[in-house]
């Protein structure tokens, strides 16, 4: 019993980590109703978790990127809040956004009922952090090193409401 259930857990993972690394755009995309939006959510999130497992820059991320963007920039339902605040690096590293805006989008999607600007700008700095981590030639940064520092330390959420204020 107890090798069919390490066997099953084992099954669980690599078909996660494949799927994960062998995301695909939906077909025949249609956002010209705001009730099509709705359709895609799973294609949404399963970018996002792409997207920080595979920041490299090549043709399938970028399809990705304007995926995210075109869902995200006509959702009546996902508002985002990007603060200055948090996103000191925004100005020098602009590529970062995609990640905030991700993970944000990502969290809303999976706790519709929180529309916390604190929680979903953390989840947004946490998909920036699991990027950097993930990426070596990702740019180096000293206000993202501090979330990154933050974060480890558990005190993230207890930063961001500060600077919400």
């Amino acid at each position: 019993m107890r090798s069919l259930l390490c066997a099953l857990c084992l099954f669980m993972t690599v078909s996660h980590t494949s799927f994960a690394q062998s995301f695909e755009l939906p077909k025949n995309i249609d956002l010209s109703k705001p009730e099509n939006y709705n359709r895609y959510e799973k294609d949404v999130i399963n970018c996002v978790n792409w997207l920080e497992k595979n920041p490299a820059s090549d043709g399938k991320q970028k399809d990705a990127v304007k995926f995210l963007i075109e869902w995200v920039s006509g959702c009546p339902y996902i508002t985002l809040n990007v603060d200055q605040r948090v996103l000191p690096f925004a100005e020098d590293h602009p590529e970062m956004l995609i990640y905030f805006m991700g993970g944000w989008t990502k969290f809303a999607l999976e706790h519709k009922s929180d529309t916390s600007s604190v929680h979903g700008t953390v989840a947004g700095l946490k998909s920036i952090i699991k990027m950097y981590k993930a990426n070596a030639s990702a740019p180096r940064d000293a206000s993202i090193d501090k979330l990154v520092s933050l974060n480890d330390k558990g005190k993230l959420e207890e930063w961001v409401a500060t600077q919400l204020k």
